[in-house]
């Protein structure tokens, strides 16, 4: 295979279009750096609206934003169903309308990007990005464990970088699988090399802060990856697939056959736990009892007052994938969200015997795993992973 060709002017452009839709949390901390990235995102949007307009000035055919492809309608009924539950409950929609259009406008730039020979520009930009971006998470962990407060902290949590514990590992992990494929692309062993050191360093960093859950997750995705690399008969065995038929059943067998009281002492001496895995036990119940008085369309948002009065156990969201895309969108809007992840990993099926492939699917298990304790759905780093992995195919045969 050839190497990666780079044009550095377009790599630039493209490092100032998309550097606002991936704000770090941190940084809202400082209203005027906040309001820059605000500003920031409204001109990208701007420019890459206007950019992808032109062929309508040419009387050439519109490369519309919106996708019309297997799997990405999941993804806008998930969103609909949503946007509808928060407007049914009277709970304020700004974020989540912002958190749609942004997911759905950073698919169009990567679908816009492959279709005009930009996607080696912009495999560069987002690991160029990202690398960054991950750099400052690992040296703001360092220095505010030293007791330097550097971000706004969140109910006496410490805030890095890129978000609280477990809360930045759902940014950190998409943007290492991002790096991985680029830097298997690319073929520069140097730079592979750095990926996993990389990897490495954060997992040890949450090890460090005694986040256990994003540690255990960085653990096992190092095992996928050395596996999937090494030896290829392992995608039979542990893919996407097997991945979600084992939550389920480890989910039941905790709460319904508690399971963890087996394992008990390594829970509470090991992983720091407890055998209600810190009442993560008490809000899967309470989340379940709520699903079934809506099991079609969810509740979407909850409101400051709900929270308040214990409605989840006092807390704002379920803390496990299953049980929140559940309780937010219902079976309909679940499925939907479910059939987007699986579109996107069944249009690469042709090349699951190629490496680059095999680090997505590894990255996409172990954040699936890191979502059985806690799950985000509006992370804008997991939907610019999914991207790069619908498109992963067309990355690879044009690197060829």
């Amino acid at each position: 295979m050839k190497k990666i060709s780079i044009k550095k002017p377009t790599v630039y452009f493209l490092c100032f279009l998309l550097i606002p839709f991936f704000k770090p949390v941190g940084l809202t901390y400082y209203e005027s750096i906040n309001r820059i990235f605000q500003i920031w995102k409204l001109v990208s949007m701007f420019i890459m609206t206007l950019i992808m307009c032109i062929p309508i000035v040419c009387n050439r055919k519109f490369d519309m934003i919106v996708i019309k492809k297997n799997g990405f309608w999941g993804l806008y009924l998930f969103w609909i169903i949503y946007i509808l539950n928060n407007l049914i409950n009277r709970i304020d929609i700004g974020d989540i309308v912002n958190n749609a259009v942004i997911s759905v406008f950073l698919l169009g730039i990567i679908r816009y990007a492959v279709k005009n020979n930009w996607e080696n520009d912009l495999l560069k930009s987002l690991q160029f990005i990202f690398k960054i971006y991950i750099v400052i998470q690992l040296i703001s962990v360092f220095i505010i464990n030293q007791g330097v407060i550097l971000f706004e902290p969140i109910k006496d949590d410490y805030t890095y970088f890129l978000g609280t514990d477990n809360y930045s590992a759902f940014a950190v992990y998409p943007m290492l699988g991002v790096i991985l494929f680029y830097e298997y692309l690319n073929r520069n062993t140097k730079k592979i090399n750095q990926g996993f050191l990389l990897t490495i360093l954060v997992t040890i960093s949450y090890l460090y802060i005694k986040s256990m859950t994003a540690f255990s997750c960085g653990a096992f995705l190092i095992f996928l990856l050395i596996a999937y690399i090494n030896k290829k008969s392992v995608t039979n065995y542990i893919n996407f697939y097997t991945s979600i038929i084992l939550l389920i059943l480890l989910f039941v067998s905790i709460q319904y056959g508690h399971v963890q009281m087996v394992f008990s002492h390594f829970l509470e001496n090991i992983l720091h736990k407890g055998i209600t895995l810190n009442s993560r036990t008490y809000i899967w119940e309470a989340s379940v009892g709520l699903i079934k008085n809506k099991i079609l369309t969810g509740y979407g948002s909850f409101s400051n007052e709900q929270i308040t009065n214990y409605i989840l156990y006092g807390t704002s969201h379920a803390h496990n994938i299953f049980l929140e895309l559940l309780l937010r969108t219902g079976i309909i809007g679940s499925v939907g969200y479910l059939w987007f992840i699986i579109g996107c990993a069944k249009n690469n099926k042709q090349y699951l015997n190629k490496k680059p492939i095999n680090l997505l699917t590894a990255t996409l298990i172990a954040y699936i795993v890191l979502g059985f304790m806690d799950y985000y759905v509006t992370f804008q780093y997991f939907y610019c992973f999914m991207g790069i992995f619908y498109y992963a195919y067309c990355f690879i045969e044009k690197e060829s």
